[in-house]
């Protein structure tokens, strides 16, 4: 079977009398247990061979799971070092909105598996660091300011590549990042009107570039043959 090997006990010897779980080995379900997660999460650690070496033991017409005390120990330190999309919202204090902009800007690189996602926790380390690094402090003033991450950058329709351009260049260093501490998480992370101004001329400048190259294309049309 994918990610462990099959055996077949020969003799009553080779298992635990009393639990029917081979030497060394617990069962899937304690496994589970042990590790802190659901079956659907241990499953995809065994397809992925996070947990090499389970083995499938068939009794009569059964087939049973079981894991190395090792391997547990690796897939409880592997499910220790990600978090799920809600846990990101809630660690980082972000909104949903906040949320689609570090994923759609390739800042947040969601692993998806099974019909669920999660994230490295060491991802999101990097990402405090460099805005950390990038950041100074707030002028007394913050009437002016916005969420780095906030509203003013657009993930629908043509103004997808404009957004994901001028955050770009603002955490590239081009506009200021200023960090306000009493807030928590990356909504301490603020943007003045020089780079929302920005946006919006960049967003103007494509607007008429595709309006002129749709001009262009209509006297094409209208050319004769």
């Amino acid at each position: 079977m994918e990610g462990g090997k099959s055996v077949t006990p020969q003799t009553r010897g080779e298992l635990h009398p009393d639990r029917n779980v081979p030497d060394g080995y617990v069962s899937f379900e304690k496994a589970t247990s042990l590790i802190g997660c659901t079956r659907h999460v241990l499953r995809h650690v065994i397809a992925e061979n996070i947990c090499p070496g389970s083995i499938t033991v068939e009794h009569g017409r059964k087939r049973h799971r079981y894991l190395s005390l090792p391997e547990v120990d690796a897939g409880r330190r592997w499910y220790a070092s990600i978090v799920t999309r809600e846990q990101v919202m809630n660690e980082l204090c972000i909104t949903r909105h906040e949320y689609a902009t570090l994923v759609n800007s390739g800042l947040l690189q969601p692993q998806r598996a099974r019909g669920w996602t999660y994230f490295y926790r060491a991802h999101l380390a990097d990402l405090s660091r460099r805005l950390d690094a990038l950041s100074q402090p707030c002028p007394i003033n913050t009437a002016c300011l916005k969420p780095l991450f906030g509203i003013w950058l657009q993930w629908g329709g043509r103004d997808i590549s404009s957004s994901r351009e001028v955050l770009k260049e603002v955490l590239g260093g081009k506009f200021p990042i200023f960090r306000w501490p009493e807030n928590p998480g990356l909504s301490a992370y603020l943007v003045d009107w020089t780079a929302i101004e920005h946006l919006r001329r960049f967003q103007r400048s494509a607007a008429t570039r595709r309006a002129r190259g749709k001009e262009v294309s209509q006297q094409f049309l209208l050319l004769p043959e």
